[in-house]
């Protein structure tokens, strides 16, 4: 008798394997596949579908908050996403517990900097004015620090993992610093003397970015493909990776973008 239930057991458990060997093998042969993003990127995102490497066939899954696309894929609402910068990846993953995946090679970057309609240089802005940053800590972390750099502020001792307005030690001009969500700046940007955002918010919103940045950070935050870490060797996911890499997609983005974004590898 006990020999039989152990013979029942085993047989049970091998059947289990068999069905989770199964289930893994399919996720990563499958052809189809979800990704989410933002209106911000939506023409990368629609190019990168327009070229992808047959037979893998992507849905564009829109959102219209930064942190969203990132929660419905640990909710296993979409299969990857394509938005967020690594240095906000990295932060979402220590403050959420979750253990989400850039793949690399990386795609792309945009030109974080000052960007103003008033002024033509920093020394322009005025007393008070008032200035628009992103209120999320990676790029509070990073608009800081290039303010600090600039001489507009002058930055203490670091209180956290990141730079926060509780870190501003000197603020000679006393401007007045609006907090928001880093998508949210370029909207504030007719009713700011200035604020801290990407190239390609201000290319989406119909400005040249080069014509009203006023200050410019040489240090870069890149972006890729970002998927579960079950999905990354998965062959759905190099064939987008192997997308971004092929000549006529790197003209078109090119085309399009003109420099608001620009290609970790030209």
């Amino acid at each position: 008798m006990i020999k039989k239930r152990a013979l029942i057991f085993f047989a049970v458990v091998v059947i289990v394997m068999i069905g989770a060997i199964g289930q893994t093998q399919a996720g990563s042969s499958k052809t189809k596949f979800t990704l989410g993003c933002m209106p911000l990127n939506l023409p990368t995102v629609e190019l990168i579908k327009e070229f992808l490497i047959p037979p893998y066939e992507m849905e564009i899954v829109v959102f219209d908050a930064n942190h969203l696309p990132a929660m419905a894929l640990i909710n296993g609402e979409i299969d990857s996403l394509i938005l967020n910068h690594n240095v906000w990846i990295d932060t979402f993953n220590e403050q959420k517990h979750t253990n989400l995946t850039m793949v690399k090679p990386y795609f792309y970057h945009s030109i974080f900097g000052i960007y103003s309609l008033a002024c033509k240089d920093i020394s322009e802005l005025p007393q008070a004015g008032i200035i628009a940053i992103p209120g999320d800590p990676s790029n509070m972390d990073k608009a800081l620090r290039l303010m600090n750099t600039s001489g507009l502020i002058q930055l203490g001792k670091k209180s956290g993992a990141f730079y926060s307005l509780l870190d501003v030690d000197a603020n000679p001009k006393n401007f007045k610093f609006h907090e928001m969500e880093v998508t949210a700046t370029i909207r504030a940007i007719r009713d700011c003397s200035a604020i801290l955002s990407y190239s390609s918010q201000l290319k989406q919103a119909g400005f040249i970015p080069e014509k009203f940045r006023i200050y410019e950070d040489p240090d870069h935050y890149d972006t890729g493909i970002v998927v579960m870490p079950e999905s990354e060797d998965a062959a759905w996911v190099k064939a987008v990776v192997e997308t971004v890499g092929l000549e006529s997609f790197k003209k078109r983005f090119n085309d399009f973008w003109q420099g608001a974004y620009v290609l970790v590898n030209p």
